[in-house]
């Protein structure tokens, strides 16, 4: 008689922006979760996304994740957010999921209470990669609202699961750390800087300094340019990179013309060659005001780059002052700047921090190591629930 086949963890996710580090964290899993043991299905919102996660979601369905749009703001909007929050719990409920992990405020909000609502049984896990509070008040409120329909908030960093009690969002008991990983292997594969720096027009003297991000408040583009404005008073053959686009480019480039630097510094927009653009870096520079993570900069890191960053919860976790990099505090051009020059002047310092930064994203920050923890995390909670209930009913 053959052996009778155990039933698939039945997993939903859920992101509201296809986009930034928050998917990144969702389609890493996804690529590479264990489709033998769950049955997974993901719900997502196109209305903030990019192209590279958009080309993704037909490798997914070849892996047997049953994908589904429901259209999501990332701003709050009442008539809207009702409209996708009962898309969200007529699917839930009609699929009987085990377990529903959201990520993103958004999606983390209308997941978890959906999920609860439809049913008391359901496992719900969110992943915030950086909540929403510092925003608005309003945003911290919400957030309290849903920890009654929330069994586990995924931290990415042990800073963040600070942050996450210092605002009493949520009791420790339910928090759980899981650090962002990235593919070591696909960083360190042979790059091409030399072209990059021909394309951009940079000397091949040049010290180049650059940063990866969207261009938004939280990421602080201006002060990179404050502190860039300092060092070329210093160092004027120095050049500055910024990959990424956003809201603030138009600011950024206005900013760039006034301070007299369209020599000097350069703004890619997104691009596809990425770790070609880090490759070429000498220093990479955040000048985040927060992060729950960072993944540019641990990509960075894995290509021996020296970090200079600001000292906000996620990048403090990456980044070890003194040994991988510098930290300092957040809007502080000037002290971004003189970590910038110290680097710029000890070339042997830039090297031996740059070695240090790999072997620390090689020990905490893979992919393979983020995965697997996600996996056991899945499977003893919903193990757990399955006991809680079992009790109740006998």
């Amino acid at each position: 008689m053959g052996k009778i086949k155990k039933r698939k963890i039945r997993v939903l996710k859920i992101i509201e922006p296809t986009s930034g580090g928050a998917a990144k964290t969702a389609f890493d899993i996804l690529e590479n979760i264990d489709t033998e043991i769950f049955d997974v299905s993901f719900i997502y919102s196109t209305i903030r996304s990019e192209k590279r996660y958009l080309d993704l979601l037909p490798l997914l369905r070849e892996r047997g994740i049953t994908l589904k749009e429901v259209r999501m703001e990332g701003r709050i909007n009442p008539v809207s957010d009702l409209k996708a929050f009962l898309e969200i719990f007529l699917y839930v409920k009609r699929n009987r999921f085990d377990i529903v992990h959201a990520h993103s405020s958004k999606a983390g909000f209308l997941g978890r209470i959906a999920a609860k609502l439809s049913s008391s049984g359901i496992v719900t896990i969110y992943t915030p990669n950086a909540m929403a509070i510092y925003r608005h008040y309003i945003y911290k409120i919400l957030e309290r609202i849903a920890t009654f329909a929330t069994d586990v908030i995924v931290a990415v960093s042990d800073s963040e699961a600070k942050d996450i009690l210092k605002n009493k969002i949520i009791k420790s008991e339910k928090i759980r750390v899981i650090y962002n990983g990235i593919d070591i292997n696909s960083m360190i594969a042979r790059r091409d800087p030399e072209r990059v720096m021909k394309e951009l027009g940079i000397p091949d003297k040049a010290i180049v300094i650059g940063s990866v991000g969207r261009l938004s408040r939280q990421k602080d583009p201006l002060t990179f340019l404050e502190a860039a404005q300092i060092v070329l008073k210093k160092y004027p053959d120095s050049r500055f990179i910024w990959v990424g686009d956003g809201e603030l480019r138009k600011d950024v480039e206005l900013s760039i013309a006034k301070m007299g630097m369209e020599d000097n510094v350069i703004v890619t927009g997104w691009r596809q060659d990425v770790p070609d653009l880090i490759a070429a870096m000498d220093i990479y520079v955040t000048s985040s005001i927060y992060e729950s993570f960072g993944y540019s900069t641990c990509e960075a890191m894995a290509m021996r780059k020296p970090v200079v960053a600001t000292d906000v919860p996620g990048t403090r976790d990456a980044v070890i002052n003194g040994e991988t990099g510098f930290l300092v505090p957040p809007g502080d051009s000037e002290s971004l700047a003189n970590s910038i020059i110290r680097l710029i002047e000890d070339e042997n310092l830039r090297h031996l921090m740059g070695m240090r930064a790999r072997e620390r994203v090689k020990k905490y920050f893979t992919i393979d190591r983020m995965v697997k923890s996600t996996e056991e995390l899945y499977i003893t909670l919903w193990a757990s629930k399955k006991e809680r209930l079992r009790k109740i009913s006998t």
